[in-house]
């Protein structure tokens, strides 16, 4: 007995000299500006904790992404705080790496011959180009770092109440940037600040997030069960790209609507049900938008007026912008992209102009890409297959959008001989999913190059395999 109280007695005297310790750093650190000891520390936790548990070292990734960079915007945190994402996701690999080897098992692979095939691409695009050994590096970092990931979780059995926690936790994350963006609206007012905990100001993120939500939503509906409270949030998420002034979400939701319509569609049991749901939720969306949405209505004002023309005028001129001979629209940037690259050469519309060439990076001595510099005569738009498309030209940029298109197929095949309704309303789910990805690629932003929606993605993509992986060996012993 006076053992353990003696125990006791040293770990909460360990534990309140560790706190002194590290209140001591983080003042020396604050006063001098300095992060680097802090950030070593927080790593050193951070592969405690991957160690010990992978379901607290995704629940850190999901707070890190969900709260880093807005942290970061507001000047809360420093900068270097976001690189801790990448050191779970390359810890949480070679753990997954390392535990099969140990073990005497075949590291599992998934849809890696298009990352391959991506791979090889981007090298022979560095070698054609020379432009950064340093840039091809922080190129293939930003587009495959939250693949490792998702080779990371289907090689580390996570167990069926694990990938429950994390997709409850996921959920709350996703739902609370309703209300976040409402208080943010208060603050601020209707825009692009008025979004969720992810940042600063809206962007990609603040268009794909209503688009994953009530792709899930539509699916736990029709395949699940048809809760109210999967309508609300429904409308929920639409309120939320309203606050932001997303304007996209009237002319994409639509789309991703008719979309995964015409595939629910083909059941008879839920094909008039969701014809109905469906028409009603796109009538609202779209005359909430438009009454909404200033730029969406002549008077330019809150509660204007529902008027198609000038949804079409907007739209066209819109996209098709031209600031002198500069692009400045969607459209008119993805034209503009394909002439840049044909007037320059076969080998610049086959390989582009580099891996790297055209990213942004914190470091000031690598900020000589072609967009810090503005040397092409591009002001805005340029989508995600433009951004591809320039660095490594149009077959790498395919190849790589069919990882998204091959994922989206597994999913509807999975979801189709999936009995379990939870998991076959997940892989519907993860079939909307897949679909945002490609379509928002094309035709919005670069979304696979930023934080949130990629990790979300690859992270839940996993989770699909998972589950496919242990139906399959349930199936072999029955």
């Amino acid at each position: 007995m006076k053992l353990n109280t003696l125990r006791q007695t040293y770990f909460s005297e360990i534990v309140i000299l560790l706190l002194i310790i590290v209140s001591l750093i983080l003042s020396i650190s604050i006063v001098r500006n300095d992060y680097i000891l802090p950030l070593i520390l927080a790593a050193v936790f951070i592969l405690f904790i991957i160690l010990k548990s992978n379901t607290f070292s995704i629940l850190l990734l999901l707070i890190l992404i969900f709260f880093g960079e807005g942290l970061v915007e507001y000047n809360l945190v420093p900068p270097q705080i976001i690189w801790l994402t990448e050191l779970v996701i390359y810890s949480l690999f070679i753990k997954a790496l390392l535990s099969r080897l140990l073990r005497g098992e075949k590291f599992f692979l998934k849809f890696h011959n298009f990352v391959f095939i991506f791979f090889a691409i981007s090298v022979i695009s560095y070698v054609i180009n020379a432009f950064s050994i340093v840039h091809m590096f922080l190129f293939l970092r930003l587009m495959l770092r939250y693949y490792l990931l998702f080779l990371a979780v289907i090689n580390l059995n996570f167990n069926d109440k694990t990938i429950s926690f994390i997709n409850k936790a996921i959920v709350f994350l996703f739902i609370i940037q309703i209300p976040t963006a409402a208080i943010k609206l208060f603050i601020f007012g209707q825009g692009e600040r008025a979004i969720g905990t992810y940042g600063y100001h809206g962007g990609g993120n603040s268009t794909a997030i209503p688009m994953i939500a009530i792709s899930f939503l539509m699916a736990l509906f029709f395949y699940y069960k048809p809760s109210r409270l999967y309508v609300l949030l429904s409308i929920g998420f639409v309120a939320f790209g309203i606050m932001g002034g997303k304007r996209a979400i009237v002319f994409f939701l639509p789309i991703l609507l008719f979309f995964i319509g015409a595939f629910l569609l083909k059941d008879k049991r839920i094909g008039l049900k969701y014809l109905f749901v469906g028409s009603l939720f796109i009538i609202v969306l779209g005359y909430s938008c438009l009454r909404l949405i200033p730029t969406l209505n002549p008077q330019r004002q809150i509660g204007g007026e529902f008027n198609l023309a000038h949804l079409k005028s907007f739209a066209l001129n819109y996209t098709t912008r031209m600031n002198a001979d500069r692009s400045a629209g969607r459209l008119a940037t993805t034209m503009n992209v394909f002439k840049i690259l044909k007037d320059e050469g076969f080998l610049n519309v086959m390989f582009g102009f580099g891996p790297g060439s055209y990213i942004e990076t914190m470091f000031k001595d690598l900020k000589n890409t072609l967009k810090e510099k503005g040397s092409l005569p591009i002001v805005y738009g340029v989508t995600g297959l433009s951004w591809l498309a320039l660095q490594i030209g149009y077959p790498g940029t395919i190849i790589y959008l069919f990882l998204f298109l091959a994922m989206m197929i597994a999913s509807l095949k999975f979801s189709s001989r999936e009995s379990r309704k939870y998991w076959k309303a997940f892989n519907f789910g993860m079939f909307g999913f897949s679909f945002v990805m490609v379509f928002l690629s094309i035709f919005y932003s670069p979304v696979f190059g930023s934080d949130l929606i990629p990790l979300i993605y690859f992270l839940l993509a996993a989770f699909m395999i998972t589950q496919s992986q242990k139906q399959k060996t349930e199936q072999v012993y029955e």
